[in-house]
């Protein structure tokens, strides 16, 4: 997947284009239309919708969207609004979406947009993270070898177990004494 030249409209932030350029081939792929036309036909439409969605759920404004796409932010909103009732009963065009979305994951990573100030923000969110995991696997850790212990516990008394499952009902009172006499005649 090549990008293609693509002059953005005025007022349009010069930092999304990587990312909106990446998405705009992965749609025009799929979808096998041109994003940025003026037609109204559905598939060109439903192209729209799908680029919009996506940037949108990203945290991308519909202003931005709509500047890329030559549009206003309310055909932006729209475009998100309709995209969800259609994709409820129109399985191609979810599958399209799906598909369009995980191209556009595969070619793009946010953190090449990032400012100085972003990127430490995430390094440290990231190490927030990494620090509560580290502390899950020891406490993971810990619960296993407790397990693990029980399990030893479980398997020396199974033999005994197994004796007391001969012991005739009613008699278990009188095998218990003699055990216990039996285990403090060992200790003394």
């Amino acid at each position: 997947m090549s990008l293609r030249i693509f002059k953005p409209p005025q007022n349009f932030n010069m930092s999304n284009l990587q990312e909106f350029n990446i998405l705009r081939d992965a749609v025009e792929e799929v979808m096998e239309v041109s994003l940025i036309t003026t037609s109204r036909k559905r598939e060109h439409v439903e192209a729209r919708m799908v680029f919009s969605k996506i940037l949108i759920d990203r945290g991308h404004t519909k202003v931005s969207v709509g500047r890329f796409l030559n549009k206003t932010h309310s055909i932006v909103i729209h475009y998100c609004k309709q995209f969800e009732d259609l994709t409820l009963y129109d399985k191609v065009l979810r599958y399209n979406y799906e598909t369009v979305l995980s191209i556009y994951r595969k070619g793009y990573d946010p953190v090449y947009n990032m400012d100085r100030s972003q990127m430490k923000t995430e390094i440290f969110g990231m190490r927030g993270k990494l620090k509560i995991k580290e502390l899950e696997v020891e406490s993971m850790k810990e619960k296993l070898k407790e397990a693990k212990q029980e399990t030893v516990n479980d398997m020396r008394l199974e033999r005994l177990k197994s004796l007391m499952s001969r012991v005739p009902v009613g008699d278990e009172e009188a095998v218990y004494n003699r055990l216990n006499i039996f285990l403090n005649g060992l200790h003394n």
